[in-house]
C-alpha cells in the first residue's frame, strides 16, 4: 500500500525503477483498484498508475532472480 502522503510521484517512482533495473526478471506492477498494469522498469509507466496515498499495488515478478528482486 502506498503510504506516502503525496502518493507515487516522480521521486519514489524513480527510486523504484532504479532498484528494479538491477534485476533481469520482469516486474509487473498493478494498481489493484483500477486493474491498470505497468512495467516496473518504466518511470513513465509507474506514474501512469495514478497511485495516491492508500493505493494497493500488486507485484508480479518472474525470472531467474525473482526472489532477490522481491526481497529488494
Amino acid at each position: 500500500m502506498i503510504g506516502n502522503t503525496n502518493g507515487l510521484h516522480i521521486r519514489p517512482a524513480t527510486l523504484f525503477v532504479q532498484q528494479a533495473l538491477q534485476f533481469v526478471s520482469d516486474i509487473d506492477v498493478e494498481n489493484v483498484a483500477t486493474a491498470q498494469h505497468s512495467d516496473g522498469k518504466s518511470v513513465m509507466g509507474m506514474l501512469m498508475l495514478a497511485a495516491p496515498k492508500g493505493t494497493v499495488l500488486r507485484l508480479a515478478i518472474t525470472g531467474e532472480d525473482c526472489r532477490s528482486a522481491m526481497d529488494s
